[in-house]
């Protein structure tokens, strides 16, 4: 779940984007900077995210939905 909830980043063929989410300002600022050292064209900002998740463990399956979105994970 945590894993989910966080900021999402991706490069579709142009600049690399970095979702600035709340609390996440610093960790943005700091990606961003790491990136443009590396010569990356970065855009941060606000990113539509809809990830869910499903992981097998040995005791059944664990889900992930992500809070910026509607849902959530059910099951038994």
């Amino acid at each position: 779940q945590t894993a989910i909830a966080g900021p999402n980043f991706g490069n579709r063929g142009g600049p690399t984007e970095i979702e600035r989410l709340p609390g996440q300002e610093a960790w943005a600022a700091a990606t961003e900077a790491a990136l443009q050292a590396k010569g990356h064209t970065v855009k941060v900002g606000d990113m539509n995210s809809g990830l869910q998740a499903i992981q097998r463990t040995e005791n059944g399956y664990r889900g992930g939905a992500d809070p910026r979105r509607e849902g959530e994970v059910m099951g038994e």
